[in-house]
């Protein structure tokens, strides 16, 4: 058996086929920005469909080198703001 033999079985044996994930977060498949092909308006509306936003990661066009818990916490600030401005 070579080396990747010994890993692939290892990792097999170690149930890594079945609980493997992977460490990247989904941003920007929703990516707001002012173009009419972006899919979200600047205050989080959905183009197109009248009375929908989205407030999660995948409306920030980039991703971010860190922890994304604080810019979606600042997200969720910035966009109940939106919501009541545009009541």
């Amino acid at each position: 058996m070579t080396t990747f033999d010994y890993i692939v079985v290892g990792a097999g044996s170690a149930g890594c086929q079945d609980q493997g994930y992977c460490g990247y977060h989904a941003v920007g498949t929703a990516a707001m920005g002012p173009d009419d092909d972006d899919v979200l308006d600047t205050r989080l509306r959905v183009r197109g469909v009248e009375g929908l936003r989205v407030v999660d990661c995948s409306a920030m066009p980039t991703m971010v080198s860190g922890n994304l818990n604080g810019p979606m916490m600042a997200m969720a600030w910035r966009a109940a703001d939106l919501i009541l401005q545009d009541r």
